[in-house]
């Protein structure tokens, strides 16, 4: 088989020797001494892991091409394990199915069967209960750890500055030329300033209170005042008038309608009382013509 497993890691004679040994610590010293494992932690991990895995092959009775393909078994899914850096359980757990799977289907060139259906069971329940248990451990162990280093580069180029030419006719400034300053037409001299402040304290003491004329301060306002009634006035006016000529077409439909009503009312009342006059003056008329009629029968 192409990818076959069997005696890539421990042959025929190593298994019949390990096999052979009876105490514990032979059986290290061996794994030691065939897989050159130091003392350091990691070396010792991995002799107890072949260690144990050893055990099983031996106490399930398998024989040397059982015992070399499940070392090589465990030992590759290990390898694979520790070679990414990432953690990725089903990958690693598909890995060691595939491994398994290609020493357990009789399909040549492709597979070759070396454990049965039974034994294949057995080997999936033991490396998932002692290896893949404690996955994150051997991850933890073993892979080398990623240090991210991140840096930022500028590759803009830096922008490059124009010298601006000088301007036609400009004056250009020279060594010899000294700053010139102007002095302010309101500034003064502490003399002067001195000066000023006496005559003004002295303007101030010597003038005499001039008196306040009342009538000169109130005539503004006076003068106003009439103005403002005059406008006032004005506007009553105006106003006064307008609501005149609203009001006046208004009361004279009112008026109109109130007479008309009353005379209706008295024609209602003045029409029954005469009806009721000429009866009363027609009926002693009847009776006085019946007088005077001749009674039928007396002659």
């Amino acid at each position: 088989m192409a990818n076959s497993l069997l005696w890539k890691d421990l042959s025929a004679d190593q298994i019949e020797e390990y096999f052979s040994l009876q105490l514990k610590d032979e059986c290290l010293e061996f794994l030691s001494f065939h897989f050159n494992l130091k003392t350091d932690e990691r070396s010792l991990v991995i002799r107890d892991m072949y260690y144990y895995a050893l055990e099983f092959a031996k106490k399930n009775d398998f024989h040397e091409e059982q015992t070399s393909v499940l070392f090589s078994i465990l030992k590759e899914t290990h390898q694979n394990v520790i070679s990414a850096p990432d953690i990725n359980f089903p990958r690693d757990f598909g890995h060691f199915k595939r491994l398994l799977l290609h020493h357990s289907v009789n399909r040549p060139p492709y597979s070759e069967k070396i454990f049965t259906q039974k034994e294949m069971l057995m080997i999936t329940d033991y490396i998932t209960d002692t290896y893949f248990r404690h996955y994150l451990l051997y991850k933890y162990t073993f892979t080398k750890k990623m240090r991210l280093e991140f840096m930022i580069e500028n590759f803009m180029p830096e922008p490059v500055v124009d010298e601006v030419p000088p301007i036609d006719g400009a004056i250009k400034p020279s060594q010899s030329d000294s700053p010139v300053t102007e002095q302010s037409p309101t500034a003064t001299t502490a003399v002067e300033q001195q000066e000023i402040l006496e005559s003004v304290t002295t303007a101030i003491v010597t003038e005499e209170p001039k008196e306040i004329d009342v009538e000169t301060m109130i005539e503004p306002q006076l003068t106003l005042q009439p103005q403002k009634s005059a406008k006032h006035e004005a506007a009553l006016a105006e106003l006064k008038n307008f609501i005149t000529t609203v009001l006046s077409g208004k009361l004279e439909e009112i008026k109109a309608s109130i007479t008309q009503r009353i005379t209706e009312k008295d024609e209602k009342v003045t029409v029954p009382g005469h009806e009721a006059k000429t009866s009363h003056d027609q009926k002693p008329k009847v009776e006085e013509e019946k007088k005077k009629a001749p009674v039928k029968g007396k002659k």
